[in-house]
């Protein structure tokens, strides 16, 4: 009654009773995660770096498989947070590109900057 989800209905998995509390923490998650791209940001020469080097730092340790499908993830939030001012997106400088599906290949061809 009051608009906060009792119980979620995920595609796949197992309803999730405490709805409010679930939805509470992916936001918390998410916004730790933005946090992550800024500071890896602050670590990188004259605050720039590719998005695939940014997946790199945040996800160090990772398999090389599971990496290549975070890239996309951290591509959505840097456009969050250009949104928002805090980093700029631009066509990259001397970086070269990869060889590896499209999207790490795309990420090699932006640079992002931090604001």
């Amino acid at each position: 009654a009051n608009g906060t989800p009792a119980t979620l209905y995920p595609s796949h998995g197992k309803a999730i009773d405490d709805g409010a509390a679930h939805v509470r923490r992916y936001i918390v998650h998410r916004n730790q995660r933005d946090e992550d791209v800024l500071k890896a940001l602050d670590t990188c020469p004259n605050r720039k770096s590719t998005p695939w080097n940014l997946t790199s730092l945040i996800y160090q340790g990772l398999p090389l498989p599971v990496r290549l499908g975070a890239v996309g993830v951290l591509l959505q939030h840097i456009k969050k947070l250009e949104g928002e001012g805090k980093v700029r997106i631009h066509p990259a400088r001397g970086i070269a590109s990869y060889v590896a599906p499209e999207v790490v290949t795309n990420a090699a061809l932006v640079e992002v900057e931090r604001l």
